[in-house]
C-alpha cells in the first residue's frame, strides 16, 4: 500500500497538518510503520506503532534506521491486549479491507477512541462515505464451462456464486445509474459495526441490470481524501460487486430499491441485499431478489450449527 500514491499523499498531508512537537500519536495497524515514520518526521513527541503482525519487526528496524527509536515505540500486540502509558492526541489508522466494513476495523477504532483519545483529539481518517451504482456487467450470465462438463448441471454452484460479493474492477462495465450514497461512517461518533440502509437508485441508462457496485470515498481530514471509486487512481481498495440473482432489463426512469445490510459476526461481515426493481417510484415491480453472503458460503451442517450456536 506504500506504493499507492493517492492514498499515501492524503495521509501524509493530513499528518503534516495536525502533528506538532507536542503530539502523541497512536498508529493502529501500523504494519511496517509508514504512518508512524511520517509522524516522527513531522516532529511528533511520541508515536505508538501498534501491529499484532510480525511486520512490526520491520517498523522497528526502520525506526532505528531513521533515528526515531527514542520517540517511536513498536508494540507487537492487539490494541486491547495492553495499556498505553498516556492518552493520545492523534489516532491514525487504515484497517479497512476493500471496504471500511471489514473485520474488526470499526470495533478497534471505537475501542481506541474511547480509551485513549484526548477530548478534541484527531482521528485520521475522520470519515468514509460508501456509494453504490447499478451495473450491466454480464456477470449474472452462466459462465462457459469446459466441454467435459456440458452434460452436467451447475445450478447449485451458480446459486452460491450469486450470493457472494467480489472485488472487481469496473473497467468497461456499463453503469446504469449515477452513484448514490449509501452511508457515511463518522469515526468520531460511530459505535456499532453493523449497518443497514435502503438505497433508492434511479436508472439513467437502459440495459441488463445484473448487480451493483459499492465503493468508498475516504476523508482523512476535511478537504483531504481520496476515492476507491470506478474512475479514480487509488488502487489499494477498488470496488465491490454484488450480483443480482437474475438479469433484469431496465429502462431510463426505472427504480432499483436495495435494502443493503452488513452485520459483523465472529469477526467477519455477513452481507444481505434485498432488491426490488420497479418501472417508476410508484410503478409495478418487474423483479425481486433476496440474497445474502450467508448463502454464498458452502456451510456443512456441523459448521452451520457452530456458527449459529456461537451467536445465539
Amino acid at each position: 500500500m506504500m506504493s499507492d500514491s493517492g492514498r499515501v499523499k492524503a495521509y501524509a498531508s493530513a499528518l503534516q497538518q495536525v502533528v506538532t512537537p507536542e503530539s502523541c500519536v497512536l498508529d493502529l495497524g501500523a504494519g511496517t510503520g509508514a504512518f508512524s515514520l511520517l509522524a516522527c518526521s513531522y516532529g511528533a513527541r511520541k508515536v505508538y506503532a501498534v501491529e499484532p503482525n510480525e511486520a512490526i519487526a520491520v517498523a522497528k528496524e526502520l525506526a532505528e534506521e531513521n533515528r526515531f527509536s527514542e520517540r517511536m515505540e513498536c508494540i507487537n500486540l492487539p490494541i486491547n491486549d495492553f495499556v498505553l502509558d498516556e492518552p493520545v492526541d492523534i489516532i491514525v489508522s487504515d484497517l479497512r479491507g476493500v471496504l471500511p466494513l471489514y473485520g474488526t476495523h470499526i470495533p478497534t477504532i471505537v475501542y481506541a477512541r474511547e480509551k485513549y483519545l484526548k477530548p478534541n483529539g484527531v482521528l485520521l481518517p475522520c470519515a468514509d462515505t460508501l456509494w453504490a451504482a447499478v451495473a450491466d456487467t454480464a456477470e449474472a450470465r452462466d459462465a462457459d464451462i469446459d466441454g467435459n462438463f456440458e452434460a452436467l448441471s451447475f445450478t447449485s454452484l451458480h446459486k452460491h456464486l450469486r450470493n457472494n460479493w467480489s472485488r472487481k474492477s469496473i473497467g468497461s462495465t456499463t453503469l446504469l445509474s449515477e452513484a448514490k450514497k449509501w452511508v457515511t461512517l463518522d469515526y468520531a461518533t460511530v459505535t456499532e459495526p453493523h449497518v443497514s440502509q435502503t438505497l433508492s437508485i434511479e436508472i439513467t441508462k437502459a440495459g441488463n441490470a445484473d448487480g451493483f457496485f459499492l465503493w468508498f470515498d475516504a476523508e482523512i481530514l476535511p478537504g483531504i481524501g481520496y476515492s476507491g471509486g470506478p474512475r479514480d487512481e487509488v488502487t489499494s481498495y477498488g470496488c465491490v460487486y454484488f450480483p443480482f440473482s437474475e438479469l433484469a432489463r431496465v429502462e431510463v426512469g426505472y427504480i432499483a430499491e436495495i435494502d443493503l445490510q452488513a452485520r459483523l459476526i465472529n469477526g467477519e461481515y455477513i452481507w444481505v441485499w434485498n432488491t426490488s426493481i420497479r418501472k417508476s417510484k410508484e410503478g409495478p415491480t418487474i423483479a425481486r431478489f433476496s440474497q445474502s453472503s450467508f448463502y454464498g458460503d458452502a456451510f456443512t451442517k456441523e459448521g452451520l450449527g457452530r456458527t449459529l450456536a456461537s451467536n445465539s
